[in-house]
C-alpha cells in the first residue's frame, strides 16, 4: 500500500493519510464522497455521520478481534470521473468495502467494478431507479446473490410515488392539483423521476399540461426565466384549464436559480392577480440546505428573505423533526446526541443519519463474515443483516457486536429508518412533505412507505 495516493481537497491538502502497509490492529474501511465541487454538503453531511459510527463502534473495541476501523477518505470533487479513478486506487490498495459514492451518477460509473465483485459499497445517497437495475442480466452463482449497489437512502421511485401521491391528494373533495406543469433536471437525475412521475400523473387522472426542461450545464439568466415565463403562461385565468402547481425536479443548484427566476417572474406580473394559491412542489433537491442558502437574497444569512417561501418540497423521512407531538426512535435519539458531542453547532443535514447506518452496516458485515476484503462475503453478511431475524440498533452498539458474531440472521432497525434490503440493493422509507415557512423547513404531511409501495 505503500504507493497509494489519497484523493486531495480543492487546497491541495490529502483528506486522510494514506493507508500504511501491514497494521494488525487496524481496519480499513472506504468512504468515497463529494467533499467539494457541486454536492459537497451532500458528501460533509454523509462523512459527518460516519465518523460518528466509526468513533460509536472503536470506543467499543471495534471489530475483528478488538481492531480500531480505520476510514480512508477520498474526495471525488462531485466529478464521477474522479469518483471512478479514487475507487480503482482504493482497490488496487485493498480497500474493497467502502461508503459512497454521494450520487447516482458516480455510482453508475462504478457498474462493471461492482458487478464483476471487485468492490462493495453502501452509498448514503445515491438514488436514482437505474442503479435498481445494476445487476441486469448478471447471472449468480448458486445458492448466491447477484452483486448490487447497496443502498440506505430510498430510492427516486419513493419519492416520485411522493410527489404524485400528494400532489393529486383531494382537499374539501377538489383535487390539489389536477392541472400542473412538470420542470426537470434533464440529466440521470432528473430524466428517471419525470419518466415515473408522467406514468403517475396518467395513472392518477392528473394533467401534465407541459414538461419543461432543464440544463444545469446551460442553465443561465435567460433560460431560467423563460422556462419561468413558460410556466406562468400556463397559470394564466385566460388559459382553459389552467395548471394550478409546478412540480420541479431539480438538484439543489439549480432548484434554487430556477425558483428566483420564477420568483422574480411573479413579482412582475400583473395579470394573474396574486400568486398565493399557486403551488410549488419540489423534489428532494428541495430539501437540502444548500436549496434554502442559494435561495436566499444574501445566501450567508439566514435571516435574509427566501424566493423560496411557500415552496413544499417531498423527501426521504431520514430526519425526524422535532415538534411537540412527535417522539423520535431511541435510534434517532441516541445518534443526535452522539452526534451534537462530536460536532457541536453543526446542523445533522439529511444524509448523516443514512450514512451513519451504511457504516454501521458494513461495519457489522465485516464482523459477521470475519473479512473486510471478501466481496461476496460480505453481500451476504449485508443480507443477513436485513433479514426478518432478531432486531438489533445501534442505540445498543455493544449488544448488537455481540448478537452479529452468533445469531442467523438480524434485522438491523437503523437511525434513519428500517433498512431491509431488497433484492436489488434498494431500501424503503417513509416520505415526508415540507414546507419552507419562515426560511425554514416545517414539516407538513408524512406519507407511509406502504403507502408509497402500492404507488409504484
Amino acid at each position: 500500500m505503500a504507493g497509494f495516493l489519497p484523493a486531495c481537497s480543492d487546497k491541495g491538502e490529502a483528506v486522510t493519510p494514506a493507508p500504511t502497509a501491514a497494521n494488525a490492529n487496524v481496519v480499513q474501511m472506504g468512504l468515497v464522497l463529494s467533499l467539494s465541487g457541486d454536492f459537497s454538503s451532500i458528501g460533509s453531511e454523509a462523512k459527518r455521520g460516519a465518523e460518528v459510527a466509526v468513533a460509536q463502534i472503536n470506543a467499543l473495541g471495534g471489530i475483528l478481534g478488538g481492531r480500531q476501523i480505520q476510514l480512508v477518505t477520498v474526495d471525488d470533487r462531485s466529478d464521477p470521473k474522479q469518483t471512478r479513478a479514487r475507487v480503482e486506487e482504493l482497490a488496487a490498495n485493498g480497500v474493497v468495502a467502502a461508503v459512497g459514492p454521494s450520487t447516482s451518477q458516480a455510482a453508475l460509473e462504478l457498474k462493471d467494478l461492482i458487478v464483476s465483485d471487485k468492490i462493495l459499497y453502501v452509498s448514503p445517497s445515491a438514488t436514482s431507479p437505474l442503479l435498481d437495475h445494476i445487476n441486469d442480466g448478471v447471472t449468480a452463482a448458486p445458492n448466491t446473490r447477484a452483486p448490487v449497489l447497496f443502498r440506505t437512502a430510498a430510492t427516486d421511485a419513493f419519492l416520485a410515488a411522493a410527489l404524485s401521491q400528494w400532489s393529486s391528494d383531494s382537499i374539501n373533495n377538489t383535487r390539489r392539483c389536477p392541472y400542473l406543469a412538470l420542470v426537470v433536471q434533464n440529466d440521470s437525475y432528473g430524466s428517471p423521476i419525470a419518466e415515473q412521475l408522467t406514468l403517475a400523473y396518467t395513472r392518477l387522472h392528473v394533467q401534465v399540461k407541459q414538461t419543461i426542461t432543464l440544463d444545469a450545464a446551460t442553465a443561465n439568466s435567460q433560460t431560467l426565466a423563460s422556462a419561468a415565463a413558460q410556466v406562468g403562461a400556463l397559470a394564466m385565468p385566460t388559459q382553459t384549464n389552467a395548471v394550478q402547481c409546478q412540480v420541479v425536479v431539480a438538484q439543489p443548484t439549480l432548484a434554487a436559480d430556477y425558483i428566483r427566476a420564477f420568483k422574480d417572474y411573479t413579482g412582475k406580473d400583473t395579470q394573474r392577480g396574486g400568486w398565493t394559491d399557486f403551488v410549488t412542489l419540489g423534489s428532494d433537491g428541495f430539501r437540502q440546505n444548500d436549496f434554502l442558502s442559494a435561495s436566499r437574497a444574501d445566501p450567508a444569512d439566514k435571516a435574509s428573505p427566501t424566493a423560496a417561501e411557500g415552496s413544499f418540497s417531498a423527501a426521504a423521512d431520514t430526519v425526524p423533526p422535532k415538534r411537540d407531538d412527535f417522539s423520535v426512535s431511541q435510534e434517532f435519539a441516541a445518534f443526535n446526541n452522539l452526534f451534537a458531542a462530536q460536532f457541536p453547532g453543526l446542523d445533522l443535514g439529511r444524509y448523516s443519519s443514512t450514512a451513519y447506518d451504511a457504516t454501521v452496516m458494513l461495519a457489522m458485515a465485516m464482523e459477521r463474515a470475519q473479512t473486510s476484503s471478501d466481496v461476496k462475503q460480505l453481500r451476504e453478511a449485508l443480507f443477513q443483516l436485513s433479514g426478518t431475524g432478531q432486531t438489533v440498533t445501534p442505540a445498543k452498539m455493544g449488544d448488537m457486536l455481540e448478537r452479529v458474531r452468533r445469531t442467523p440472521t438480524l434485522n438491523y432497525q437503523g437511525v434513519s429508518g428500517s433498512l431491509d434490503f431488497q433484492d436489488n440493493g434498494s431500501v424503503r422509507s417513509d416520505f415526508s412533505v415540507w414546507r419552507v415557512q419562515g426560511g425554514v423547513f416545517t414539516l407538513v404531511s408524512t406519507l407511509s412507505e406502504s403507502v408509497l409501495s402500492t404507488s409504484n
